[in-house]
């Protein structure tokens, strides 16, 4: 979908040279029309300078089914050692952060504790689709041993953005299976 989105100019003209403090301004200002971003972006764009009821957030849908599925990723993890000395403290802040900071609503995030409603109203409107929500699962330590030595860096968003672009996506496909094919082989996989 996001390569029809290219071929058909919907969206900037060098992908590769955008800067991220600009273009928060240009959605803001009605210059640019939508991201293809995560619910981050909600507090960003209002704070240069767009009004909260002009800003929308959706789930983008990925094929013709009329279903909607919403990726979830963490954001920076907390915990608490086991060793801590001070281990009531810290699960004691831990809490607080968790569910009295705010910092869910300042950064646009689901809260954490689903015994709390999101703050944000985009979110409101998103959930409104009734999206899946679907969690990610921990890999296979081979995927990123093969990935790391294919030199793909999977995850980073450049692959994706590569193959949006690609003038040929098969050749662009297969050189990346080749790539992944001979990392496997020289590891013994």
């Amino acid at each position: 979908m996001a390569r029809k989105f290219v071929e058909n100019k919907w969206v900037e003209s060098d992908l590769s040279t955008n800067n991220w403090e600009m273009s928060k301004g240009e959605v803001a200002s009605g210059k640019a029309a939508m991201y293809f971003l995560g619910n981050w972006v909600i507090p960003q764009v209002i704070g240069a300078g767009a009004a909260s009821e002009d800003i929308g957030f959706f789930p983008f849908p990925y094929d013709n089914s009329g279903k909607y599925n919403a990726p979830l990723g963490g954001d920076y993890f907390v915990g608490v050692s086991k060793d801590s000395k001070n281990k009531d403290l810290a699960i004691a802040w831990v809490n607080f952060f968790v569910k009295e900071s705010g910092y869910d609503t300042d950064s646009g995030f689901l809260p954490v504790d689903k015994t709390k409603t999101p703050e944000v109203p985009q979110l409101a409107e998103f959930n409104a689709a009734n999206p899946t929500y679907i969690e990610s699962v921990a890999v296979d330590p081979r995927y990123n041993e093969i990935a790391k030595k294919a030199e793909i860096a999977l995850g980073t968003g450049s692959v994706d953005q590569d193959l949006i672009v690609a003038k040929d996506l098969k050749k662009a496909f297969d050189d990346l299976n080749a790539k992944w094919a001979k990392a496997r082989k020289e590891l013994g996989y």
